[in-house]
This record gives structure tokens, sequence and C-alpha cells, in this order.
């Protein structure tokens, strides 16, 4: 017979990614089995999915996550009362490009693509005929736990059926899927958006009513002066010389006005403009070698700094500059415009000094925030950093269905084919990205249809943060 020895054998190391471990015989106390795998990481897991304790942060591959945007039929009835068209499953856009990359888009078994619109069907969803809005939750939720996995699955737990919603059953496009987050009182909430990962929150300028751009974003520079183009006699004809112009700034008294500056010679320049124009040298000058400095500057206006190329610049080469009106647009705290008191005002962003140009109702530095935020910020518990969102990020929401989620967006409740008390739609939301042709205008969203507008900074429009 055989027999183990006495002696304790040693604890067993698994080799990487094995799929079995061989454990000899032998006499084992209190030693362990281990095993591992490099590959075992979050990018390698699907989002949210846990593996031996780690969560995976794999989304998918583009083409395969968003479904194609060709019209279908919804893939539910977003509409009780109307005799309802058949429904249709959706196809993705990985699908699109190569199953159906040489053939019509399916229109039976299951499916009811459309290659040509149907006037009837094929709107943008507003009015919610095509597109089902979220039902709104009721019950408080998410508001006390530490992470945002454990306030969704409070708001899971409170709100069973409205915690969430899903855009391949309740919409007709490449609508994605969105979980609650925390639901604080009727009509402010946070969700996520599940494509991105990203939260987004209630409109945060219910306590204002609204705001301009200065302090939806939190800007608080000068009005701008910026490069608009740069030609040798014409606008058609390249520039000869392929030195640069940079360090452009504005001043509390810049005017709206084009700034042109024109070489007489590869060292020698004239500053047009009624304002700018008035200014002088006040450092540097050019010479033909590369690499020498001029700085133009009237104070409070305008300065700008010029470097020589490798090639000269040559007669009737041109830069061209367009300043903004301070008096008007300017972010600056306690300029003249209004639009940024002493104390600027950041709806979104917290500044790293705490409490300076926090929001009304919120206390940065004890960990106080908005219940339109979710009661959560950068010194909360779980801490979340909020900016306001860009046009692209606006543009990525709307195509994964932010309009039929959020409380406050999408047509009021009294519009609806279901009466679900939503606030809806308020007034168009500013975004973080500036118009380029007019630095003194800036985007905004229109929840009700996802169309794009751009209103003069000074104008007043609502803000709502994104936040991760």
């Amino acid at each position: 017979a055989g027999y183990f020895a006495s002696s304790v054998s040693s604890n067993i190391n698994g080799n990487d990614g094995e799929l079995s471990i061989s454990i000899p015989p032998g006499y084992y106390s209190g030693q362990i089995c281990t095993a591992s795998d490099t590959n075992l990481t979050g990018p390698n897991i699907a989002k949210d999915a846990v593996i031996f304790g780690v969560t995976g942060s794999y989304i998918g591959v583009f083409a395969n996550l968003f479904a194609s945007g060709a019209h279908r039929n919804p893939s539910a009835l977003p509409v009780p009362h109307l005799d309802p068209h058949s429904v249709s499953n959706r196809i993705s856009l990985s699908e699109e490009n190569t199953t159906y990359s040489d053939m019509d888009l399916p229109s039976s078994g299951g499916y009811a693509y459309r290659e040509v619109p149907a006037q009837e069907f094929d709107d943008e969803g507003g009015i919610g005929t095509s597109c089902k809005y979220a039902l709104r939750p009721s019950n408080i939720c998410g508001t006390t736990q530490s992470t945002i996995a454990a306030r969704i699955a409070d708001c899971a737990t409170a709100n069973p059926l409205t915690n969430t919603w899903d855009g391949s059953t309740q919409c007709k496009g490449n609508e994605g899927s969105w979980k609650l987050v925390t639901l604080s009182a009727t009509n402010k909430e946070v969700w996520r958006d599940e494509t991105t990962g990203l939260l987004w929150s209630s409109l945060v300028t219910q306590a204002y009513t609204d705001t301009n751009w200065c302090r939806a974003s939190g800007n608080t520079q000068q009005a701008p002066i910026t490069y608009a183009n740069a030609y040798n006699n014409t606008t058609s004809t390249e520039m000869v010389g392929n030195g640069t112009i940079g360090n452009i700034l504005g001043g509390s008294s810049s005017a709206s006005e084009t700034i042109s500056i024109t070489f007489s010679s590869s060292t020698a320049f004239t500053v047009s403009g009624a304002n700018c124009g008035g200014g002088a040298i006040i450092s540097g000058g050019l010479t033909t070698s590369a690499g020498s400095t001029v700085t133009w500057e009237r104070t409070n206006y305008c300065t700008f700094t010029i470097t020589q190329g490798s090639t000269p610049f040559a007669a009737n080469d041109t830069f061209v500059l367009q300043s903004t009106d301070a008096s008007i647009i300017s972010c600056l705290p306690g300029a003249a415009s209004g639009m940024q008191p002493i104390t600027p005002i950041s709806l979104c962003y917290e500044p790293p000094i705490n409490d300076d140009g926090a929001a009304l109702g919120e206390t940065w530095s004890t960990g106080t925030y908005s219940q339109e935020k979710g009661l959560m910020g950068k010194n909360s518990s779980p801490s979340v950093r909020w900016r306001l969102p860009t046009l692209r990020d606006y543009k990525l929401a709307d195509l994964n269905g932010i309009r039929f989620v959020l409380p406050d967006i999408g047509v009021p409740s009294a519009s609806r084919p279901i009466k679900d008390g939503s606030l809806g739609f308020v007034e168009e939301e500013w975004t973080a990205t500036v118009f380029s042709t007019g630095r003194h205008v800036s985007w905004a969203y229109d929840g009700r249809n996802g169309f794009y507008d751009n209103a003069q900074r000074t104008f007043t429009r609502e803000a709502r943060c994104i936040g991760r």
C-alpha cells in the first residue's frame, strides 16, 4: 500500500492561462492553490460583469455596439391606444455593412426595415408615437450609497419597472440602454448612459430658471481674439512665409473687429483694425533668421506674437484675426459684461478651490450637492466629476436616446401619449462648444427634437451636467 510523506507539501501555483491545475498526491496543511491569468483584466470582460472579483469595462466594437440607423418599426408598441402596426427586431451596424451589403434590408421574419421612408412612421420620435418615453420612477432611491453600482442596484429594487430604458425595445433606431442612478425628488434624476458609461444630471438650472453660457460652463476668460486665416495678396493664395502667429489675447476693452496684419517685407508689417491697430510693438523685432519674434500690443485691446519661419515672410503675406466685444461677451469675473460676478459661478465643473463658484444650494467643501446632480460631486461618496456637455456629448447621447429618458427633456407630459408627469422640455440647453465662425456664440441643444442651434452667450438657456 502507498503512503504519504510526513512532510507538508508546498503551495500549488498554476501556470498562466491554464484551464485546469493538477495537485500531486501528498500531505497538505494550510497550503494555498493559486491560479493566474494575465488576460483576466477589466478591458477583456464585458462591462459590469464580474469574474473572480474583476469588474469588466469592455463595451464592444462600435459596429457591433450600434444598431443600423435605417428606419424600421419600433421593437415594442409605444402608444397604447393606437391600432398597432407590426413590430421589428433590429440589426447591428455591422450586419448592415456585411450581411446586407448587397441585398435589401430585412422586411419580414420579425424585421420591418424600410429603405424608403414612410411619412406616417419615420419621424424623430419627439411626440412619442414612434419611440416610447421612459415612465417616471416614483420611489426615492440611490441617494445614500457610496458607489454608482450600489445606487443603480437600489433604484432597481425601489423602482423595478421604471429603473431602466432600453432603446432596442422602446425605440426604432440605434438607441442604447440607460439605468437610473438616483431619484432624489420628483423630476430630479440622474441616469447612466450604458453605451458610454457617462452620467447625465437633470437640469441644474432649475434653481436659476436659466443662465448665460459663462456661468453654465464655468468659463472665466476675457473675450477672445482668434485666428481666422492667412494668405498672400488674395485669400485663395497661400502665404509665402511659414512663420507663425501665437499668444493671441484680447482684453477688457476688446471690440468686435477684424484685425489684419499685412507684411510689406520679410520683417515689416502693419496692423489694421480701428482699435487693435492703435497698438505698437512692445518687444522683440523680426529678422530674416528663423525663430526671431516680435510682440504687438494695445493695452486692454489685443496682443499677439509673430515668429519668423525657415522661409521668411514676404510682401503681402497677411494674417487675419477676429476680435469680439468684451463689453458684451467677456466671461472675466466682474467685467462690464456682467456675465460672471466677482466670485464666478460654475454650475457643473468644480474648480480646484472649494466653493469658489458653487451653484445655488451647494457647498462643495462639505460634499453638499443639488438634487439635480443626485447629491453627488467631487467631494461626495461616490466622487463624481461634472462638466457641461460638449456638442459631441449631446450628439452621442441623442443617438443613444437621451430625449426619451431624462425627465426634463422631450415634449412635456401633457403632450405625450402617456401622461407620466414628466417636466419635459423647458428651453434649449447650453453645450460647452463654441461656434467656430463667431466666438461670441455657443451651441445649444433642443431636447424636443434633437436639433442644434446657436445663441449669443449673453442669452440665457438651460444647463445640465455630464459626469464620470
